[in-house]
């Protein structure tokens, strides 16, 4: 058994609170693990969990603003989520220049575009195009 205090500042604006303003939250949390774990391997190891969980919603946020969407009955919260994440990793694919946020944005301009990452023309937009010279 394992506890982890944590310390979470409030962002308001892109930019942490003044300070005095608003106080950290301070929070507990327990773990449970079959490891004998030393405290700087357990550290690392719950950081790396939440590393990979902050990531993949952070980005899914980011560029879907996934939270403000007000999709909440039967399977329509499910059926989105996997759309957006089948959109993503069919963004990471591209080897293309552009952030993800430009890609996503390009798949809703681009028929061309859009069928190309998911391989349905026959010039993909995920392979460098090649041009005969002669």
């Amino acid at each position: 058994v394992a506890c982890v205090q944590s310390m979470r500042q409030q962002v308001r604006a892109g930019r942490y609170a003044a300070r005095g303003a608003e106080p950290a939250q301070q929070s507990w949390r327990y773990y449970i693990s079959s490891d004998v774990l030393d405290a700087q391997t357990f550290n690392a190891t719950v950081r790396a969990h939440w590393s990979i969980e902050n990531d993949c919603h952070w980005v899914l946020d980011v560029n879907y603003r996934e939270d403000e969407w007000l999709i909440r009955r039967a399977h329509g919260p499910h059926n989105m989520a996997t759309l957006r994440r089948i959109a993503q990793n069919q963004i990471k694919l591209d080897v293309g220049k552009g952030s993800q946020k430009t890609k996503r944005k390009r798949m809703g301009w681009s028929d061309d575009y859009l069928q190309g990452l998911f391989g349905l023309t026959p010039c993909s937009a995920l392979q460098p195009q090649v041009t005969a010279v002669g």
